[in-house]
């Protein structure tokens, strides 16, 4: 169930603070595309929620900008 593999990618995030930069850095789509790389399969919307977990992981929250970020699907995202 892709709920499962997206709790097993967050604790994969918690673990390896590389993949949880790379993933910050990423939109929606690549973020299914990099759980799927590492054999998890889940969807955007899923991906959503975990991205907004991220924020979480990390010990702060996401900003408006941010949310707008993930949420939006862009391509790139650059703080300022």
């Amino acid at each position: 169930m892709s709920l499962v593999d997206v709790e097993r990618f967050s604790q994969d995030l918690q673990a390896d603070p590389a993949l949880l930069a790379q993933v910050r850095a990423c939109d929606l789509q690549t973020i299914v595309e990099i759980g799927a790389r590492r054999g998890y399969s889940f969807s955007a919307d899923e991906a959503r929620a975990l991205a907004q977990s991220v924020g979480t992981l990390a010990g702060e929250e996401l900003s408006d900008n941010q949310l707008d970020h993930v949420t939006g699907g862009w391509s790139s995202y650059k703080e300022g």
